[in-house]
C-alpha cells in the first residue's frame, strides 16, 4: 500500500519522459492528492454514485493532471471504488434474505441508461459548453436538496424511534449494538422467512423461488448484462469517435458509423426486453405463488414504468452533462420505495457496467496505460471496500440510516462546489468556444 502510495503515474501523456525522474519522489501534495482520491472513491461509492464529478476536480487542481487527462482517470477510480464496493456488498443481506443489490432493477435500468447515454452524447455534441454547464450545476443542485430532504427526514424519525425506546425499554437497552434492520447475516435471514409455514398450492415452486432469490449473485439475472457490456465495447471499438480512431477505419460520421450507432442502440432495446420480460415474468409469478413479499421492493407494472422513463432520462444527462449516473440513480431509486442501503448498493452495481465500459474504450485507444490503471485501480478499491465496510458497520452499531444519507450529503455538497468552479475556469480559459454551439458533425 506504501508503494501505491508513492508511486506517482506521469502527469499527462505530454509529460512522460519527464516525469520518469521523478516518478518515486514523495511530494506533499501527491500523498494528499492519493489521500483525498481513496477517502472521496470510498464516501461516493459506499452511496452509490461513482464520485467522478468530485474526482475529476481533485486530479486537475491537486495532482495537476490536465483537464481530458483527469477524466479519463476518474472513470478509472469509479471504477476501482464501485467494484470494491460490490465486494463489500456481496455477502451482505437484508432482513428477508435477499442480496442487498435488486438484480432485477438494475438489470432494467442499465440497458436504458446505454440507449439515453448514446442519444446525450448526440446532444452535448451541438450544446455550447456553457449550456453543459449550467445543466450540470442544476442536476447536482436537485439532486442535493432531494438527498438533504431524505436526511433531515431520517433524522426525525430516528429522534422519534429513539425517544419511544427510552420510554418502552429505558437507555441502557437502547445503547446495546444490535444487529441493523435492513442487514443480518445469511443463517440468521434464513430463519426469517420460514418455508415450512407455506404450503399453498405450488409451495415446492415457491421454495425453490426463495432460494434463487437469495442467491448473492444469480447468473440468470445477469449474464444478459454482461453480454451487453461486452457488446458495447465491441461495438464502440469498431466504430470509433471523434476522440479517437475507428479500429478498422470506419470515418466519423460516415455511414457505417451511424450504422453502428443504430446496432448500438437495437443492441440495447433487445437486452431491455429480456430483462424486462425476465423482471415481469418473476414478479407475476411472486404473486400467483404468494410470495412473501412483506415490505420488500415490489416491481410493479406503474413502479416498472417509472423506473424505465428515469433510468432512460438519466443515461440522456448523463451523454448531456458528462456526469456520472450513480449520482441520480441511487436518489431516484430511493424515491421509487428501495430503502437507503438497497438503493446505494443497486445504483453502486449500475456503476461498475458502465464504468467498465468506458475503462475497456480508453485502455482500447491508448489514452491509459495498464500500470497507471492498476496502480488506480487499486487505489479506488481499497477506498471503496474499506470505508463502505466502516459506514456499515457504524450503520448496524447505531442502528441509524441517517449515517448513509449524510454521507451522501457530503459528497454530493462538495460535487456541487468543486464541479461548476472547475467548469467555470475550464470556460475561462477559452470563453468564446464555450459560447459557441457545435453541429453533430463537423
Amino acid at each position: 500500500f506504501f508503494f501505491l502510495m508513492i508511486r506517482r503515474p506521469p502527469r499527462s501523456t505530454q509529460s512522460r519522459s519527464s516525469a520518469a525522474s521523478d516518478v518515486y519522489k514523495r511530494q506533499g501534495l501527491e500523498i494528499l492528492g492519493y489521500t483525498l482520491i481513496i477517502l472521496i472513491s470510498g464516501l461516493a461509492n459506499a452511496g452509490g454514485m461513482g464520485g467522478g464529478t468530485l474526482m475529476t476536480p481533485v486530479l486537475f487542481i491537486v495532482l495537476k493532471y490536465r483537464s481530458s487527462f483527469s477524466v479519463l482517470i476518474s472513470h478509472v477510480l469509479v471504477l476501482g471504488g464501485s467494484t470494491g464496493n460490490l465486494i463489500s456488498l456481496l455477502r451482505e443481506k437484508d432482513m428477508n434474505g435477499f442480496p442487498m443489490i435488486n438484480y432485477d432493477v438494475t438489470a432494467m435500468i442499465v440497458p436504458l441508461l446505454i440507449i439515453g447515454t448514446v442519444f446525450g452524447v448526440i446532444i452535448n455534441r451541438i450544446l455550447a459548453e456553457v449550456v453543459t454547464l449550467i445543466v450540470i450545476t442544476f442536476v447536482l443542485l436537485a439532486v442535493l436538496l432531494k438527498i438533504y430532504t431524505k436526511f433531515m427526514g431520517a433524522l426525525e424519525h430516528e429522534q422519534f424511534l429513539r425517544m419511544q425506546t427510552r420510554e418502552n425499554r429505558g437507555t441502557a437497552e437502547e445503547k446495546k449494538p444490535l444487529k441493523s434492520a435492513q442487514t443480518v447475516t445469511e443463517g440468521d435471514a434464513l430463519d426469517l422467512v420460514k418455508l415450512e409455514e407455506f404450503d399453498p398450492p405450488g409451495s415446492t415452486r415457491l421454495r425453490q423461488l426463495l432460494q434463487e432469490e437469495r442467491q448473492h449473485f444469480p447468473l440468470k439475472k445477469n449474464v444478459v448484462l454482461l453480454i451487453l457490456t461486452v457488446l458495447v465495447v465491441l461495438i464502440k471499438v469498431i466504430q470509433g469517435s471523434r476522440r479517437y480512431p475507428s479500429l478498422i477505419g470506419i470515418t466519423y460520421c460516415s455511414f457505417p458509423y451511424w450504422c453502428l450507432t443504430g446496432l448500438l442502440i437495437f443492441v440495447g432495446i433487445i437486452a431491455f426486453t429480456l430483462n424486462q420480460k425476465l423482471s415481469t415474468d418473476s414478479y407475476k409469478e411472486k404473486v400467483e405463488l404468494g410470495f412473501p413479499f412483506d415490505n420488500e421492493f415490489r416491481l410493479t407494472p406503474k413502479v416498472s414504468f417509472k423506473l424505465n422513463a428515469l433510468a432512460l432520462i438519466t443515461g440522456l444527462l448523463v451523454g448531456i452533462a458528462g456526469m456520472g449516473g450513480g449520482m441520480i440513480i441511487s436518489p431516484m431509486l430511493m424515491d421509487l420505495g428501495l430503502p437507503t442501503r438497497k438503493a446505494a448498493a443497486t445504483s453502486g452495481y449500475t456503476v461498475v457496467f458502465t464504468s467498465f465500459i468506458s475503462v475497456s474504450l480508453s485502455l482500447a485507444n491508448g489514452f491509459l496505460e495498464s500500470d497507471m490503471v492498476i496502480v488506480y485501480l487499486l487505489l479506488s478499491l481499497a477506498g471503496g471496500y474499506t470505508i463502505s465496510r466502516v459506514l456499515h458497520a457504524l450503520m448496524v452499531y447505531y442502528r441509524r440510516e441517517s449515517i448513509l444519507l449524510g454521507t451522501l450529503c457530503i459528497v454530493i455538497t462538495l460535487s456541487f462546489i468543486l464541479s461548476p468552479l472547475y467548469g467555470v475556469y475550464k470556460l475561462a480559459t477559452r470563453f468564446s468556444e464555450a459560447l459557441t454551439f457545435g453541429s453533430i458533425c463537423p
